[in-house]
């Protein structure tokens, strides 16, 4: 079990959900735009300041970066492509906007990733 996947499950017990998780395994940022198109809507996109970090970290982490709301500062969340009863979704790891910067980003990406 790695440090996500274990993520992933608390926080399903802390929300009641049973549903069963796998990683869908994908070559690119386009083979997940493919999956999750309604995530990737360009007007939700402006509307957070989303800009979305060209590289796919194990096959389905990603890192996004977005405006605070007064377009001063910016701050990165990671993403992981997860099907939950099958069915593909993007799941924001941890708590959105809570990265101060990509190099921080990068390493909990790297923690996450490491068995347990």
């Amino acid at each position: 079990m790695t440090n996500l996947e274990k993520l992933i499950k608390e926080n399903q017990i802390k929300h009641g959900d049973k549903r069963e998780f796998s990683f869908p395994q994908v070559n690119n940022l386009e083979d997940i735009r493919e999956l999750c198109p309604k995530w990737f809507d360009r007007k939700k996109m402006i509307f957070f300041g989303t800009e979305i970090l060209n590289h796919v970290y194990n096959k389905n982490l990603f890192i996004t970066s977005e405006d605070d709301f007064y377009k001063v500062n910016r701050f990165y969340t990671i993403r992981c492509l997860i099907a939950f009863n099958g069915k593909e979704e993007i799941y924001t790891v941890g708590d959105f906007c809570s990265i101060k910067t990509l190099a921080e980003a990068k390493k909990q990406i790297k923690e996450l990733l490491k068995t347990i």
